[in-house]
């Protein structure tokens, strides 16, 4: 979209470009009715072209045009000009929170203002109705002024319903994603909660508490894995402090703190030394972590926060349709990072009594695995006869049932051929199966629910790569009563119920 560059969209002249991701770009611009400069950000022309996310786009963008708040980033205008979707905000200079934790060591004081900033904002919007969904370090501007400012409200919920996100765009962020998004399900506040949990961890440890090298195993973590303990990374944490992050990184929702300002009052006071307001506290499972000699609860100042360690820091940032391990994998983003909303100033990335068994590392002894829940998700699909090939549990949304299919082998696989089944009384004749953003087979024209393969299209489904398998209904999906098989080549047979 470089070709922008010099031309007026709407009454925005573009002046040069100040970001890029995989489904948006922004440009530095003039509102040429004031002459005041704003941050352009213009949505892949893919997007603009399906009719249903334009209609998403608008709805989503009206609700978060009322957020009104000083520490939101607000949406100035919003609109589709000759076929170009785009947003305008505000051009604010300085830094994302992720170039400041790369920088060094953050201090209390630092830590107090910017963690009391972020929960105002996110307590605001969450009160009015709206959840971020993508909450992490690049998408929060530290102004000139020192003052914290989230951006992107509202943004990834537009672009976890469009149809052409594949595998290697990942929606929502990974490393920040909080379990009950890994598995595709329906989030409320305390999703947003658990995404701000792990900046306090990566604040208070210099790391990310799940970086397993991949999308998908650092989704699978957060929804499987005992969260590390925060002191074994920095052993001078306040265990008061340790407490409260790890509440909000509890795997249930229903055991983090019961809103966002219930966190700030925990935080600020596990910071300042003073005693903790009251709240449930569950056993933690044991750990082989010694705490130091004179480790007190109580310390007599802030502490600094620990800097990143090297080679902990690496941070997806990928863009996927939020399906999981037993209903899907991540999401929610734009695929441009706060920092492209802004002209940067600088360069850009358990438990102590009290606290959730996820929160306790697993002794290095203990490599037995902990038997399923009776209502844990059904398992991922595998065959023998597809090394390599998994395929998950689906997600809906809306008219759509979403699979995703993971191929961690080395051979390519091609999708010859495809038997679905659904609850029809529930969702109505399927109009068309995708295979990521290519349509395979679509519904007759007339009607009738009779579905044809479309000829020519690319049916593969690469190694070391992720892409969907998407089924839209003429009216709204059902949740459940789904069967699916794929035949692809060499004899490969994936198939399940849900």
């Amino acid at each position: 979209m470089s070709s922008l560059i010099g031309q007026t969209l709407d009454h925005y002249r573009i002046i040069e470009r100040i970001g890029q991701g995989g489904m948006a770009t922004v440009y530095l611009s003039v509102d040429t009715r004031s002459q005041a400069e704003v941050a352009l950000k213009v949505l892949s022309p893919t997007m603009s072209s399906d009719r249903r996310f334009v209609k998403r786009f608008r709805r989503e963008a009206q609700l978060v045009s009322q957020l009104k708040h000083e520490n939101i980033v607000s949406v100035l205008a919003y609109g589709q000009y000759k076929g170009t979707i785009y947003i305008v905000m505000p051009l604010i200079r300085g830094e994302t929170m992720h170039q400041r934790i790369a920088r060094g060591a953050i201090s209390g004081e630092e830590s107090t203002k910017w963690i009391g900033q972020l929960a105002d904002a996110l307590a605001f919007a969450h009160e009015n109705g709206v959840i971020h969904r993508d909450i992490k370090p690049s998408n929060v501007i530290l102004d000139d002024s020192g003052n914290a400012c989230l951006t992107d409200f509202g943004l990834a919920r537009v672009i976890e319903g469009h149809s052409s996100l594949t595998g290697s765009m990942l929606m929502g962020t990974p490393a920040y994603v909080s379990p009950e998004q890994g598995r595709g399900e329906q989030l409320d506040a305390r999703s947003d909660q658990y995404s701000l949990g792990v900046i306090l961890y990566e604040m208070a440890t210099g790391r990310l508490p799940f970086d397993s090298g991949s999308p998908m195993a650092t989704v699978l973590a957060h929804i499987q894995e005992p969260v590390p303990r925060p002191r074994r990374f920095s052993p001078d944490l306040p265990p008061d402090l340790e407490v409260v992050i790890l509440k909000a990184l509890a795997k249930k929702p229903e055991k983090r703190f019961p809103s966002i300002r219930a966190l700030k009052e925990a935080y600020q006071a596990a910071l300042a030394g003073k005693p903790l307001p009251e709240f449930e506290r569950i056993a933690a499972a044991p750990t082989t972590y010694i705490e130091p000699i004179g480790a007190v609860s109580s310390p007599a100042a802030a502490p600094e926060i620990a800097p990143r360690r090297r080679g902990a820091g690496w941070i997806v940032v990928a863009l996927i349709p939020v399906l999981a391990i037993a209903a899907f994998v991540v999401g929610r983003a734009l695929g441009v990072d706060a920092s492209t909303v802004f002209a940067p100033a600088a360069n850009e990335g358990t438990s102590p009594a009290g606290v959730e068994t996820a929160s306790a590392e697993i002794s290095s002894t203990a490599t037995s695995k902990p038997e399923p829940s009776p209502i844990s998700p059904p398992l991922p699909i595998t065959s023998s006869s597809c090394p390599g090939l998994t395929l998950f549990t689906p997600s809906v949304d809306g008219d759509e049932v979403t699979w995703l299919i993971d191929n961690a082998g080395v051979d390519d696989f091609h999708l010859e051929d495809l038997s679905p089944g659904w609850p029809l009384l529930t969702n109505g004749l399927p109009e068309q199966i995708q295979l990521g953003e290519l349509v395979l087979w679509k519904g007759d024209a007339e009607g009738g629910g009779e579905l044809h393969r479309v000829d020519g299209v690319d049916n593969t489904i690469r190694a070391g790569k992720s892409t969907f398998i998407t089924i839209t209904f003429e009216y709204v999906a059902g949740t459940s009563g789904y069967s699916l098989q794929l035949l692809l080549n060499d004899g490969c047979v994936l198939e399940g119920e849900w």
